[in-house]
Formats: C-alpha cells, sequence, structure tokens
C-alpha cells in the first residue's frame, strides 16, 4: 500500500481491535493493532465522552524520515497514556499583536515538536455505527494545531452522538469496533485545512477511505493552496542555501539538512519570502503519489471523487488579512479608516503582480459596488471615510475566498465590529463553543450553534 496514503487511513486502520475497561479513575484502556493505549472518560452536555489525545499515527519524522513519507508506528507493548493533548508540529507563531486573543488563540497551545503525527479523538461511550468527522485545521500550512481550545471535539461528539477526530501533519473497516461507521467517514477543515480536504477529493488513492467532505473557507483552486513543483524545488534549495546544505546531488542535499537542527530549519524558514496570502511550502500541484497528475489537468477532466459535498465562505474573509500585512492602519483597536492613497498602497502589496491600471480599474469597480450599497456616488465620497477599508477587505476576500457567505458573527469575537465574519470566525459555531462557554455568548447564539451542528452532523450522517 503506497504510504502517502497512512494519514487517510487513520481512522479507518489505526486500531485492529479494541477492548475497553472502566477503572475506578475513569480511564478507558485500548489495545489498539500498534500497542495500548489509555484515555478519559469525561462529560459533555450530560453525555458520557471517552478522549484519547496524542496518539501516535505515524512513526516519528525524524532523522532519515525527515522531509519523507509518513510510516506506520513501530509497536509497543506498555500502555500508553493519551490523556494529554496533541503535541504542535513545529511552526511560525503569530506575532501580528502579541497578547491579543484574536490572534493568540490560533497559536500552539502545546510544546512544539518534530514528533507531530499524532491526533486527538472523541467518542460517545456508547456508539454505535455512530458516524466520523475527521477535522483537518487551517494555519496556511504554516502554523496550527489539531490541540487548540477552538477544535475541541467533545461537545459536537456528545451533541451530535459522533466521533471526531483531529489530525496533526507536518506544516478503515476497523473504526467499526470503536463504534463508528467505517462507511460514514466525513473528512472536514477550515482555510489550508479544506483545501487539503478538496485535494483528497482530487486523489484516487484517498477515494475508499471517506464518503463526504465539508470545504469552509478554502479549496485547492484558491491561489494560495497550491504552487508549481518548479516553484516549490526552488524555494526548497534557496532553504538548503541558507542553512548551508546546498551539495551537488539531491540526495546529499537532504542528507545534510536532516541533520540539522530542527529549530535551525524552523528559524532559517521564517526568513524565506513568501508572496501575499501565501506560505514557502504548500501541497505540490503535481505529483506521482498522491495527485497522479496535475490539478490543471484533474480540473479540466472533472476527476473528482463523485460525492456529497458542503462548501462555502465568510463574509468577511478579506478582513482577517489587514492587520498582518497593514499593521500600520488596521489593528485591534481601530476603525480602519484609510485614504486613498493608503488604500492603493495595500492594493500594491497584495497585488503587485498586476498591472497599475488594472489595480486602479479593480479599484473604481468595487469602490462604486460600495457607493452603490449606500445609494450615493463619487461626489458623497467624504461622507463615506470608511469607503476604502470595506473595498479593500472584500477585493481580498472575494479574490481568495469565493462561494456561499456565512454572515453570523458572534459576541465573543474579539475584533472590532467593523472587521465582519472574518476567515475562521464559523469554527466556534461548528465546534460548539457557545454551548461550552455560554457565559461569552448569547442565547441565539447557542442556539444558532446548536443548527450548525446538527447541519454537520447530519450532513455527515446521511449525505
Amino acid at each position: 500500500m503506497p504510504r502517502y496514503q497512512s494519514i487517510v487511513l487513520l481512522c479507518t486502520s489505526l486500531f485492529s481491535w479494541i477492548v475497553l475497561s472502566l477503572t475506578q479513575k475513569h480511564t478507558m484502556v485500548v489495545h489498539t493493532s500498534h500497542g495500548p493505549i489509555s484515555g478519559t472518560q469525561e462529560i459533555a452536555l450530560g453525555k458520557h465522552i471517552v478522549s484519547f489525545l496524542n496518539v501516535q499515527y505515524g512513526k516519528a519524522p525524524v532523522g532519515q524520515l525527515r522531509f519523507s513519507p509518513p510510516q506506520e508506528p513501530d509497536s509497543w507493548k506498555e500502555t500508553r497514556n493519551c490523556t494529554e493533548l496533541a503535541l504542535a508540529c513545529y511552526q511560525l507563531k503569530d506575532k501580528t499583536i502579541p497578547g491579543f486573543e484574536g490572534t493568540e488563540m490560533w497559536n500552539a497551545n502545546t510544546r512544539l515538536a518534530e514528533d507531530c503525527l499524532n491526533l486527538n479523538l472523541w467518542a460517545p461511550v456508547d456508539a454505535v455505527n455512530v458516524p466520523v468527522l475527521v477535522w483537518i485545521f487551517g494555519g496556511g500550512y504554516y502554523y496550527g494545531s489539531p490541540s487548540l481550545e477552538l477544535y475541541r471535539g467533545d461537545y459536537i461528539a456528545a451533541y451530535g452522538n459522533v466521533i471526531v477526530v483531529n489530525i496533526n501533519y507536518r506544516l478503515g473497516p476497523n473504526i467499526r469496533l470503536f463504534g463508528g461507521d467505517p462507511s460514514k467517514v466525513t473528512i472536514f477543515g477550515e482555510s489550508a485545512g479544506a483545501a487539503s480536504v478538496s485535494l483528497h477529493l482530487a486523489a484516487p488513492g484517498s477515494w475508499k477511505y471517506f464518503r463526504y467532505a465539508i470545504m469552509q473557507s478554502g479549496a485547492f483552486t484558491s491561489s494560495w493552496a497550491s504552487r508549481p513543483k518548479e516553484k516549490l524545488k526552488e524555494t526548497s534549495m534557496t532553504l538548503a542555501e541558507m542553512l548551508n546544505c546546498r551539495r551537488g546531488t539531491v540526495s546529499e542535499t537532504l542528507r545534510c539538512m536532516r541533520e540539522v537542527d530542527a529549530d535551525k530549519v524552523q528559524q532559517t524558514s521564517e526568513k524565506l519570502v513568501a508572496d501575499f496570502l501565501s506560505s514557502s511550502f504548500t501541497p505540490v500541484s503535481e505529483d506521482k503519489n498522491f495527485l497522479q497528475q496535475n490539478l490543471d489537468d484533474i480540473v479540466k477532466q472533472g476527476r473528482f471523487k463523485r460525492t456529497s459535498v458542503i462548501i462555502g465562505t465568510n463574509a468577511d474573509e478579506g478582513s482577517f488579512w489587514l492587520p498582518t500585512y497593514f499593521p500600520n492602519w488596521f489593528n485591534s483597536t481601530s476603525d480602519g479608516k484609510v485614504s486613498y492613497v493608503e488604500f492603493m498602497r495595500s492594493l500594491r502589496v497584495a497585488f503587485k503582480w498586476l498591472p497599475e491600471d488594472v489595480r486602479r480599474m479593480i479599484a473604481s469597480h468595487f469602490i462604486h459596488n460600495k457607493l452603490e450599497l449606500l445609494s450615493a456616488d463619487a461626489s458623497s465620497l467624504a461622507r463615506f471615510p470608511f469607503i476604502y477599508r470595506d473595498a479593500l477587505s472584500s477585493i481580498i476576500g472575494d479574490h481568495y475566498f469565493v462561494c456561499n457567505i456565512f454572515t453570523e458573527r458572534s459576541t465573543a469575537n474579539p475584533w472590532p465590529k467593523w472587521m465582519g465574519v472574518m476567515h475562521g470566525y464559523e469554527i466556534e459555531y461548528v465546534f460548539g463553543m457557545p454551548l461550552r462557554h455560554p457565559e461569552l455568548y448569547t442565547k441565539e447564539e447557542n442556539e444558532f450553534s446548536k443548527s450548525i451542528m446538527d447541519y454537520w452532523v447530519s450532513f455527515a450522517r446521511n449525505g
């Protein structure tokens, strides 16, 4: 079996047989195909949920396995304690606004480690043939963790009577014995996670391991979601040079890079210059193992898994990126008022590859659209000082994320209200945050979260 499928297999072949035993400490022991693990029974929404955290599904990608496809883990005999959240892979830290909840909530909340091919799992104790939801987190392929508070799967598992699996990744018939239905595995993700989901829809080797797919604010057709192999090879060689590892052959270069300390690789890679709203390393748009051909050809031929799909975006996707790329004008307290000169300067940063006359045409189009919504014309610009701010947010959002729009902003959102329903801010409803922290949300938001979970769970169950 090809090694690239090992992540897809995590829900369907991780557990070859399972025996649960409840102890006085409310721990549960699972005998997996690789060895026994212990989890914890907890209560969520009045229901008994068992969690197994930081469960290894792949051999540590260190030494010769760094920069290589994932491998099956070695077996073990002693029971492994799986009661602490999964470690995070080496990654960047969002330093846009240090200490501000709106940025810190996305930073890894567990220790960074190169040995990070692991997952968190939540399941109803009495589950029988229930649907399985496999979450792939976002973060632009350069940060993120399955262990963020936002992604905890206990509440949606309890509310929807489903199994939730959050997987880590480098920036099965036997699920039935765990109470899951192997014919009802749904993969879902947000941003880069959604793009990853869409890539599985295009990868024939993945098709038999899941049934449905949900993509929140992302797809491989987004300009940031993948890059040509020539471009990625060029970036890789640049990193090799920065690490003083450029050698005569690829194998010699890799050998050197595998010997460099992981911290140094991470710190050095942060110095690489990426395109606007993109990262230096993304999935390759053409390969022989996973996709088996070029993404452009896949789109032209319509070669995708034929199944039910949910796909959509948020109303104000673009505003999420304004503080990151234009901190002089946008932050957690500003009203975002910018001049026409600052507006055009921002467009040049976001769309530097476009000719100036094209940027001006785009600017004119979006400004006039905003004015039409206000029943105004160009002579009224002085009366609407936020036109340029809103136009910039719309241009970025429309270019990088386009589809059905989610418009429910929560009262717990820490960003200024003018930023609207930003990129990533539907996730709190999907994972039941209003139910977990009712003191932060209104009763209406609590009910809305239930509705969203109902939609997602019903889709996972019935398509």
